[in-house]
């Protein structure tokens, strides 16, 4: 897999990174998923909105306000607490409506050195579970330099 720093254009989700991060600062990988919703997987950082609990309801209100403002659904389905790199971090299970397209999602909020990150995975409904493995392995290896 060829990872680069990239920013994706697919409507609804280059507004949430748009939004939620700095693409300058985000590492992206891309596949196409059925009906063109990329399969993505990224690291976003962008300065803290509080400590950790506050930053993650932050995060998750704009994203909910933003797509209820174009006639989306945002669904946090779960939420846990756990660690990335010996840092307390939330984990988020979510799901999006939006143009008639479900998409899920998997996201870590940690938050090092005054930063926020997100480490999130997202993918069309049908092809969410093809590379969940993935992404999670890839989140227990993830390392602070």
């Amino acid at each position: 897999d060829v990872y680069k720093r990239q920013i994706i254009y697919s409507p609804p989700l280059f507004l949430l990174t748009f939004v939620l991060g700095s693409t300058e600062n985000s590492l992206v990988a891309s596949g196409t998923a059925t009906y063109d919703v990329p399969t993505k997987i990224k690291v976003s950082i962008i300065g803290a909105k509080g400590d950790l609990e506050e930053h993650n309801e932050w995060g998750l209100r704009l994203i909910g306000e933003i797509l209820r403002s174009i006639g989306g659904e945002f669904t946090v389905n779960s939420s846990g607490n756990t660690t990335i790199d010996n840092e307390d971090a939330i984990m988020n299970n979510w799901t999006l409506n939006l143009y008639g397209m479900e998409i899920k999602g998997k996201s870590f909020s940690v938050i090092y050195r005054g930063e926020a990150y997100s480490i999130s995975y997202e993918a069309d409904k049908e092809n969410f579970d093809a590379h969940i493995g993935q992404f999670e392995e890839m989140v227990k290896t993830f390392k602070f330099l």
